[in-house]
């Protein structure tokens, strides 16, 4: 009896197995929220999902200072993560301020209990230099201010245009800030020449524009300063004159005409005593003395400074003055017996 019970329950329990059973179970849903759960009955062999609900409500992110603060939202663990990436900075987690090392665009999220739903905040781009200095404001008009915004400052770029160096005398060049350009002021004050003469030695300077005249040695273009104002002037040494006269602001000037002045001119009689050839040359000179007058050789410039002396001994005499600048030299040849035969030439050095 005991076996026959026995029999009948393990058949019963076989039975029972079977019915419970679910060959095909359908396929999980696979378009649950974050927060709900799939479970299979077995019993009517469906699956149904379960879940609450627990999204954390995202926090608003603001920049301010070059800093980014998560404020709000709901309870849970936040981080901060890069917009772009969707990379999340783990070392933040719990931190509601966050300052970049690089711009960017960065949220704040926040996880719930379980660590399946999570809240995003609004992405805000970060860069650098949030608070720019103000740009340069005192700029020329050719000048421009770029800002750099890896180093968070502005530079200044742009060349002034070129000064013209093609002025008159009178002339003066003036940047208009306006425009940005130059131009050219000035009326023509150049003085008119005056007309040099020459008589019994004395030059004299007539006519011309008024103001502040003075001589100069034409070859050498020396002025002589303390002749200015003077209308007449009595070279002491032999040269070529002029009268310079400047405007009132000294920047342009009226040459007069040149006039040569002499003491002693060679005659008929001069060509036989002494000759000198070439001239003009180089700076060597031949000074031929066919009656052999025996004396001294001196050359003086314009100014009667002496720059050559010798002793007059021979028929010929070779004469080197190549070590001068070039311009108009006098030679005075000094006889020791008969100063009647004391002459002055003329030379030039080209």
């Amino acid at each position: 009896m005991k076996k026959l019970l026995l029999f009948i329950l393990t058949i019963l329990l076989v039975n029972s197995q079977l019915f419970s059973q679910c060959d095909n179970p359908p396929p999980p849903p696979t378009d649950l929220a974050c927060y709900e759960e799939a479970v299979f009955d077995e019993d009517f062999c469906e699956w149904y999902v379960i879940g609450e609900d627990t999204t954390p409500e995202p926090a608003v992110v603001t920049l301010s200072g070059g800093t980014l603060t998560a404020t709000g939202g709901s309870a849970g663990l936040g981080f901060w993560v890069d917009c772009a990436t969707e990379e999340p900075f783990m070392a933040t987690a719990g931190m509601a301020t966050f300052t970049p090392t690089a711009n960017g665009i960065y949220t704040y999220v926040i996880l719930n209990a379980t660590m399946t739903c999570y809240g995003i905040g609004n992405c805000v781009e970060f860069s650098q230099c949030d608070n720019p200095p103000p740009p340069p404001t005192d700029l020329a008009c050719y000048e421009e201010a770029v800002f750099d915004a890896d180093f968070c400052e502005w530079y200044v770029i742009g060349e002034m245009p070129e000064e013209p160096t093609d002025l008159a005398c009178y002339e003066e060049a003036v940047f208009d800030e306006d425009f940005c350009e130059w131009y050219v002021i000035g009326e023509d004050t150049t003085p008119e020449p005056a007309v040099v003469t020459l008589s019994g030695g004395t030059l004299t300077a007539t006519g011309g524009s008024a103001g502040l005249g003075f001589w100069v040695d034409c070859a050498t273009e020396e002025p002589f300063m303390a002749t200015a104002g003077m209308a007449t002037f009595t070279p002491t040494a032999n040269g070529i004159y002029t009268y310079v006269i400047l405007n009132a602001t000294m920047t342009c000037y009226g040459i007069g005409n040149c006039v040569e002045v002499g003491f002693i001119s060679l005659d008929e009689k001069d060509e036989v005593l002494f000759s000198i050839a070439p001239n003009p040359s180089n700076g060597i000179f031949t000074l031929k003395n066919p009656s052999l007058i025996d004396g001294v050789i001196v050359i003086t410039d314009g100014s009667g400074r002496i720059i050559y002396e010798s002793s007059l001994d021979t028929f010929e005499k070779s004469i080197d003055i190549s070590n001068v600048s070039l311009g108009i030299y006098y030679l005075n040849v000094k006889s020791e017996n008969n100063n009647n035969n004391n002459k002055v030439i003329r030379i030039i050095k080209n």
